[in-house]
């Protein structure tokens, strides 16, 4: 993912199409609905469930991906 994401220009567009690139690979390989965000400097608070979330950085950019947590469908008494 590193080389991928280093051999983009910087800008808006470019991040853009990774994040829509990574957040595909992601719902393909492990279903579900996924968050991809990047950028070159950010920082972010979130509450999250082991095995939802994940960060990573590399020299000039940091990555965050979420996976959401679908609400089970509570079925209301007869």
């Amino acid at each position: 993912m590193k080389e991928s994401i280093n051999k983009f220009e910087n800008d808006e567009e470019s991040f853009m199409k990774i994040s829509k690139r990574v957040t595909h690979y992601l719902e393909q390989k492990y279903n579900g609905a996924w968050i991809c965000v990047l950028g070159r400097k950010f920082t972010a608070n979130v509450m999250h469930e082991t095995g939802y979330f994940m960060r990573a950085n590399t020299e000039n950019y940091h990555i965050l991906v979420m996976k959401l947590k679908t609400p089970e469908i509570i079925k209301e008494p007869k």
